[in-house]
């Protein structure tokens, strides 16, 4: 058996310190920072699934002569304006190493949810029924205003203007039907805790549910303030 000298032996023990003692490769700071980037929008999609959304995205391309450097800490990304308001957004990418950087990267953010359409054409002043609207699933990001994800929040409610078929049904559009109308002979409601009083009364004002109207009682002559509870009622607590 051959036994290597101690010349070849120290030979490679110094050559597998400095195997050993190499830096590994810094990633490429421009595919570090993209990574970054598909690891916050994929993160914010996966969000909105939890929440029964679908979604897709879009992020601009980054300059690649931009002097991207290597960032010693995480990437802090966050999004201008919130995707599931504004289809339109964009990330602030910052490090907040020894070389500060700072830039913005454009990005569309499509989410999609069930929403509330209108299924025929609703006249202006109709009060909305069970078969004028329909669930069906639409972007959700891109109208100026919220949508109605179910039915239950539209029906019975009055239409502002006419709404065309297989339109998105948003607040806009609506408004709560008026339950009491000036003059209209309502019954008041006066509680507390261990009872309840009702006597009739005259309305001063109009009034939708919840609205605060003026309303005389007619055995006192009294004038007083009542919340409209429903169809000829309104209550005052004791």
């Amino acid at each position: 058996m051959k036994i290597p000298s101690l010349f070849t032996v120290l030979i490679l023990v110094g050559l597998a310190n400095s195997s050993l003692a190499m830096p590994f490769p810094q990633e490429d700071p421009m595919q570090a920072l993209s990574n970054a980037i598909e690891a916050h929008l994929a993160n914010y999609s996966v969000a909105m699934a939890e929440k029964g959304y679908r979604s897709s995205y879009q992020a601009g391309k980054l300059d690649p002569r931009l002097n991207i450097k290597h960032c010693p800490e995480q990437w802090n990304i966050s999004f201008t304006r919130e995707p599931l308001k504004h289809a339109r957004t964009s990330l602030l990418l910052a490090c907040e190493g020894p070389e500060r950087q700072k830039l913005f990267l454009s990005v569309e953010f499509e989410i999609y949810a069930p929403a509330v359409l209108s299924s025929n054409l609703i006249a202006r002043g109709q009060r909305i029924t069970e078969a004028d609207v329909v669930i069906a699933e639409q972007q959700i990001n891109a109208a100026r205003y919220p949508v109605f994800e179910s039915t239950d929040q539209v029906i019975g409610m009055v239409a502002k203007r006419t709404i065309r078929a297989d339109r998105q049904i948003h607040p806009g559009l609506l408004t709560a039907p008026r339950l009491v109308s000036r003059g209209d002979e309502v019954i008041i409601v006066a509680t507390n805790d261990t009872i309840s009083i009702r006597m009739k009364g005259e309305a001063m004002n109009h009034g939708t549910r919840g609205e605060q109207i003026s309303v005389r009682n007619k055995q006192s002559q009294r004038m007083i303030k009542a919340r409209v509870a429903e169809q000829g009622v309104v209550e005052i607590a004791l």
